[in-house]
């Protein structure tokens, strides 16, 4: 479900290129396999420096975050 949303066109890259050192350490816990693991799945065996949750999330969850922050930065 991941790579999903991105799929079907409901995310696209806007045109800014964000550079990510290459010594950055950085993975997310995936929180049913009670593992940590990069943005391909693949586990990573030890506690990365820079740590995010990975899973799933439904169109209503992600639509109510954007709505979230819109309204926190006052776009809305």
């Amino acid at each position: 479900m991941g790579r999903w949303y991105w799929n079907k066109g409901f995310f696209y890259n806007v045109g800014i290129d964000i550079e990510i050192p290459d010594d950055v350490e950085y993975g997310f816990y995936d929180i049913m396999g009670r593992e940590y693991v990069d943005e391909y799945e693949n586990m990573i065996e030890r506690v990365p420096e820079l740590v995010g949750v990975y899973g799933v999330e439904t169109g209503q969850g992600i639509a109510y975050e954007m709505n979230y922050e819109l309204i926190a930065s006052g776009m809305i």
